[in-house]
């Protein structure tokens, strides 16, 4: 009976082939599959070493995954989405270098992890929601659905995408298609892409890099996938953000002579400085901070700053999350204030996330990073092995570009079991026996502790 269920899980994972759209990454260290492919393959991604075909929306799989049922959906997104992700943002902050640049977006790692979270079980699951703040996970797909269907105007807009990149010579769960491929696509608007890591690393690299390049609208064009030969699946959710400001600045009025105070004391020379004066913005301030709020055109986007008052960082990361949750309150009820002057730099950052798992095992999601994680309605025995997140920001006069990519990447557990190999070589002294195995009487006894 279970090898007769292997054979069949074996034969699924050929007819993912056919599921291939866009970006899922499975693996195998266990050997190839064997089995009848079903249905043809007419995007085999791994043939183009140049670019990324378009997704294949004739591919069965991926129909057949879209009609297996009919999932609820909802255009309102309650408080519970804002809450669970901004404090996972707040948690990863905490945990990273408190005096250094940091960027990244927390609704992009949110979003990855969320859609890992379809497969998920068990304490895997709990351990998973408790970090991204999910009670109920068909609220939560409901609400980043109707989030991934917002509209947006043509000054200001946020584009997110999706993808699954899976190879087909994995072994996946009897109902993959649906337990985690169908919401996936629905809620996600997933991609799905074959792929062999374990003959064509580098291909498939490239066509990531492909990927990613398009879905930030060229921000990221050298990403470099944490994936290799063993990879089982590859989770990626790239973000492109573009805004341009209500009120922009004059590029006439910014000056390259300015000076800002790093987190050492060191004043830094030459800093390019954007001016206004005179103008209205959301205000507040208190004993410690000073917070001003900057819209982006015909949008409900803006750029919110904490400034220290003591030009210490260290003020921010000294509060509780508590503390920094009721600061970043304040801006629910900010208040327009004129203010005769207002100035900040013009930059340009691009940061990866060093050391992502760690802090997310620090959270409480172990389980998931563990070879016996319960994530079965992918596949037996699946693991996450690494997390990668880079973000890019470009702010000047006119507003803000913006771009960031998660990519949550999981290996078969048998990839862990090493291939073994048994060697005797009798080349020491040695004991040895001639024994009647029948009586287990030992007939002779000796060692060997010389050839000469």
């Amino acid at each position: 009976m279970k090898n007769k269920k292997m054979r069949k899980m074996k034969r699924r994972a050929r007819m993912l082939a056919a599921a291939v759209v866009t970006s899922l990454l499975f693996c195998s260290a266990c050997g190839e599959t064997k089995g009848d492919v079903k249905g043809d393959i007419k995007t085999d991604v791994s043939q183009n070493t140049e670019e990324v075909p378009e997704a294949d929306s004739k591919s069965e799989i991926t129909k057949a995954a879209l009609k297996t049922k009919d999932y609820p959906v909802t255009g309102e997104i309650t408080g519970d989405l804002a809450a669970g992700i901004n404090r996972l943002g707040l948690n990863i902050f905490a945990g990273l270098e408190a005096k250094e640049n940091q960027f990244f977006s927390p609704y992009s790692i949110s979003g990855a992890l969320s859609i890992l979270d379809i497969g998920a079980g068990g304490t895997t699951k709990e351990e998973m929601e408790e970090v991204l703040g999910i009670d109920d996970l068909s609220s939560w797909n409901m609400q980043m659905e109707a989030f991934l269907s917002k509209e947006w105007s043509e000054d200001t807009y946020l584009l997110t995408a999706n993808s699954l990149w899976a190879n087909p010579g994995s072994e996946w769960a009897e109902n993959v298609e649906t337990d985690f491929f169908a919401p996936a696509l629905f809620y996600y608007n997933c991609e799905v892409f074959e792929a062999d890591f374990k003959n064509n690393l580098d291909t498939v690299s490239k066509q990531i890099t492909a990927w990613v390049n398009k879905n930030t609208d060229g921000m990221i064009p050298d990403y470099k996938t944490a994936s290799d030969k063993n990879t089982a699946m590859s989770i990626i959710n790239a973000v492109f953000f573009e805004g341009k400001w209500e009120y922009p600045f004059k590029g006439k009025d910014t000056q390259a002579d300015g000076s800002f105070r790093n987190a050492k004391g060191d004043w830094e020379r030459d800093v390019p400085m954007m001016k206004q004066w005179n103008i209205t913005l959301g205000y507040f301030e208190n004993d410690s901070f000073q917070g001003v709020e900057l819209p982006y055109k015909d949008s409900t986007l803006v750029m919110d700053i904490l400034l220290p008052k003591t030009d210490n960082i260290m003020d921010y990361h000294n509060l509780s999350l508590e503390e920094q949750e009721a600061l970043w309150g304040q801006f629910d009820t900010v208040q327009p204030k004129k203010l005769d002057t207002l100035m900040m730099p013009a930059f340009t950052m691009d940061l990866s996330i060093q050391g992502l798992p760690e802090i997310l095992k620090d959270l409480g999601m172990e389980k998931a990073f563990e070879p016996d994680a319960d994530l079965d309605k992918i596949g037996p025995e699946r693991y996450v092995t690494d997390i990668a997140h880079r973000a890019k920001i470009e702010v000047c006069e006119e507003g803000t570009r913006a771009a960031a990519i998660t990519e949550i990447v999981t290996n078969d557990a048998c990839a862990l079991k090493p291939i073994e190999v048994l060697e005797f070589i009798a080349n020491s002294p040695f004991v040895y026996v001639i024994r009647d195995t029948k009586t287990g009487i030992i007939l002779f006894l000796g060692q060997v502790t010389t050839l000469k």
